[in-house]
């Protein structure tokens, strides 16, 4: 809600006030506006340091506990009061048409020559049911090697995953492990 949407909600609730004061119930609406208006976010850290093996050709749900010493989530929206767990982002309580953006932090060891790594993120509907999955970064190792990868991925909530859940899943051409470090989840 823009600036002027609020002062134009005010203008109207006073006008209809014989007292021209504010009634709770618009104080309420309009600060549950502008708190929205102003954006949000959690990072959930992973507090394992053990790598998970990936099997070449086989998707594999990486893991996070979201219990790292870095995680904080003192700024996640009002309305939520968890966004991650299991391993998976919770998206109870965001409302319809919210976009959401994922930033994914992970580190990658090739075991071998010529790797291509692919992610993806499965969504699940409010009962946990899989709705869709949606690949989203491909990435190719040339050499052996470790490295962090940093990836993005933006979404909005629509009627088939409100409540639902997401997880991260990853796939690899030729065996690798993989740690994922951290989930930074922001609503702009």
């Amino acid at each position: 809600m823009t600036n002027k949407e609020l002062k134009e909600l005010n203008d109207l609730n006073l006008a209809d006030n014989n007292a021209k004061k504010i009634t709770a119930e618009k104080l309420r609406e309009l600060t549950t506006e502008f708190v929205k208006s102003n954006g949000s976010f959690a990072d959930y850290n992973n507090s394992s340091v053990t790598h998970q093996t990936i099997t070449a050709d086989v998707w594999t749900k990486l893991t996070n506990n979201g219990l790292g010493t870095l995680t904080e989530t003192s700024y996640k929206p009002y309305y939520c009061s968890s966004m991650f767990s299991g391993d998976e982002v919770r998206l109870a309580n965001i409302p319809l048409g919210t976009v959401v953006t994922l930033r994914l932090d992970n580190t990658i060891t090739t075991l071998s020559n010529n790797t291509n790594v692919t992610y993806r993120v499965k969504f699940k509907d409010s009962l946990g049911a899989t709705v869709y999955t949606s690949e989203f970064d491909f990435k190719h190792y040339k050499n052996a090697t470790t490295v962090s990868s940093v990836s993005l991925y933006n979404f909005y909530i629509g009627d088939a995953i409100l409540d639902g859940s997401i997880s991260l899943e990853i796939n690899a051409e030729n065996n690798i492990t993989a740690l994922w470090n951290g989930c930074l989840i922001t609503i702009p």
